[in-house]
């Protein structure tokens, strides 16, 4: 299988800039690569040269036995047996007729990306801005909402006692919604980075759906998208993932449990009901 078939699974997210596309490109391709790797090894094993001779009966036996690690796979694989058939390079498609595997709510699973795309595209400036510190930085729904004027500044994010050095599109996002802002309510005095009509002309948040309903996403799920896509990246280097957002260990263990890496067994937290600060 080539990397240009496994470059496929999802289509790029839209209008974006050459360099927001790699930095998603990439994460993309290694969540989706590596939930096959396994799959592909065995079929290699077993002495198969080519994916047009995988039978349905080899693919459903061949995939993850449970959770998250299964549900990539089987996404996966439905997508490049889908490019391959379309391409003529494959006659029968293995992954026809079956079903996604359910998997428990409780266990993160990524985001469509042609919502993500939408949203981050989004023809609100506030709307835009916001789903971009949630997709690339991972902040919770309250911390937006809660974010002052004086919390950015010189291309910083400063949260609590962290400082996060903001992400390009993130930064390009955000200058068009202050110019927004500012255009719109030059004389409000309402501290918060996020205003509405509502409350530009005082001095409290706005209401914790805004600017969501327009974005079509739940902060929570984009924020564990963006989660998700950092511990396969590393893969499952839970330290790095709390100092990154400032996770508890239990709620890192969590993400790392979507993994089913065999050295990561003893770590897991089975049937955990507080996810921490994820």
């Amino acid at each position: 299988m080539t990397l240009a078939v496994v470059r496929n699974l999802s289509s790029p997210r839209g209008t974006l800039t050459q360099l927001e596309l790699e930095d998603f490109e990439q994460e993309i391709v290694d969540q989706y690569a590596l939930a096959m790797t396994s799959v592909l090894q065995s079929w290699a094993a077993a002495g198969h040269e080519s994916l047009a001779e995988i039978t349905k009966d080899e693919y459903l036996a061949g995939l993850p036995d449970r959770g998250a690690h299964r549900s990539f796979a089987e996404q996966g694989f439905r997508s490049v047996f889908r490019i391959l058939k379309a391409r003529k390079h494959v006659f029968l498609d293995p992954t026809r007729g079956v079903k996604l595997t359910p998997v428990a709510a409780s266990i993160p699973l990524p985001l469509d990306t042609d919502a993500i795309r939408r949203a981050l595209n989004s023809p609100d400036p506030a709307c835009a801005c916001a789903v971009s510190m949630v997709a690339f930085h991972a902040l919770t729904g309250p911390q937006v909402q809660g974010l002052l004027l004086t919390d950015v500044r010189d291309g910083r994010l400063y949260l609590d006692d962290r400082v996060i050095p903001l992400a390009g599109p993130v930064r390009t996002r955000l200058r068009a919604y202050l110019d927004h802002r500012a255009g719109t309510w030059p004389n409000t005095l309402n501290p918060h980075l996020f205003i509405n009509r509502r409350t530009a002309h005082r001095l409290t948040p706005a209401s914790r759906n805004f600017p969501w309903f327009k974005a079509e996403l739940r902060p929570q799920a984009l924020r564990e998208d963006r989660i998700l896509q950092e511990i396969y990246a590393t893969g499952g280097d839970v330290r790095r993932l709390c100092d990154l957002f400032g996770l508890s260990i239990e709620a890192g263990l969590r993400y790392a449990n979507t993994l089913e890496h065999a050295e990561l067994t003893e770590n897991r937290v089975e049937g955990s009901s507080n996810p921490g600060t994820g």
